[in-house]
């Protein structure tokens, strides 16, 4: 706190020099760091509102994820600790402020949004950066990714309570980025980059069963949620197809399995869009049931196809 207070005071009696102007550039042990995080507190002193609050907090986030990958361009991966740490805090504070505020309207709704979109954005970019820092500093990253998910699953949860359509069209993206990672991991035959792909396809599938969930307990935007989810679907299960077939054949044990799994998720999410929007007569040119793509192995192929009627015997009102 002491360290803190004595920064503040540094940032404000220093930008008359440029010191704080400087220290926009420094990383985490640089003797103008302190500095810089002082004026990121004097920011927040001065804002008259949760929303700017919220905003402040995650612009401060994308600083320590740029401060990340300039540290590891920089020969110096021994200090992203702080750099994740900081990230941690900027995005729980943000996470609270959404706490705050939910349930007041459209202070919630657009707080959220800022989380959920910021949070998707950072995903993207931490992934770029495990793929350049050394293997002792790869467990660092990995934390910031589980706080990036943990954030935006909490701000899409809030935001899917206000606007759930705009809820899904975020968690849609994000599950197209993760499949783009596994094609590209597949491609380098990056097989452990493949599996977290995946497995984060597989948990941001759920996830966006829990906003469907929401969206018919509202009883509002219902019919668009489940057409964006059958459509997404579609294009999920041939992506899925492709990345399957470019894995190496002395890697399609487990990775394989993984992969399987993700492809039934995807035909169970088609069905359960599919049989909503069928009861509510607004099915239109989506078609009942997935075709299950060319290329993949005949053994997969077929309990894929048996998959499906078990999974229409679950649904209520099966066709």
């Amino acid at each position: 706190m002491v360290t803190i207070i004595i920064a503040i005071v540094l940032a404000v009696s220093a930008v008359g020099g440029g010191t704080a102007y400087a220290s926009q550039d420094s990383l985490p042990g640089d003797v103008l760091y302190p500095v810089k995080l002082g004026t990121e507190q004097v920011r927040l002193v001065l804002a008259t509102s949760d929303a700017t609050k919220a905003e402040l907090y995650l612009k401060f986030a994308n600083s320590r994820i740029e401060e990340m990958a300039a540290l590891v361009e920089k020969g110096k991966p021994e200090k992203i600790n702080i750099a994740v740490n900081g990230y941690d805090k900027a995005i729980a504070m943000a996470a609270a402020k959404l706490e705050e505020v939910s349930g007041k309207g459209l202070d919630t709704a657009e707080i959220s949004e800022l989380v959920a979109l910021a949070t998707a954005k950072h995903l993207f970019v931490l992934d770029g950066v495990m793929d350049m820092v050394p293997e002792e500093a790869k467990e660092a990253i990995k934390q910031a990714r589980r706080v990036s998910i943990n954030g935006q699953e909490n701000a899409l949860l809030a935001l899917a309570g206000e606007n759930p359509e705009r809820a899904m069209e975020i968690n849609l993206a994000t599950i197209e980025d993760s499949l783009n990672r596994a094609m590209a991991n597949a491609e380098d035959n990056d097989i452990e980059g493949l599996e977290i792909a995946v497995e984060e396809f597989v948990a941001l599938s759920g996830f966006g069963e829990e906003i469907s969930a929401i969206a018919q307990g509202l009883g509002e935007g219902t019919t668009t949620v489940d057409e964006l989810v059958a459509r997404a679907t579609s294009i999920h299960l041939e992506v899925l197809a492709e990345v399957y077939e470019k894995v190496p054949e002395q890697a399609q044990g487990a990775i394989g399995a993984i992969i399987e799994q993700a492809m039934s998720i995807s035909i169970e999410g088609h069905d359960r869009a599919v049989e909503a929007l069928e009861e509510a007569g607004a099915l239109g040119d989506i078609p009942e049931e997935l075709p299950i793509p060319e290329g993949i192995p005949d053994e997969v192929k077929e309990r894929l196809e048996e998959l499906i009627p078990s999974i229409l015997e679950g649904i209520p009102g099966q066709r």
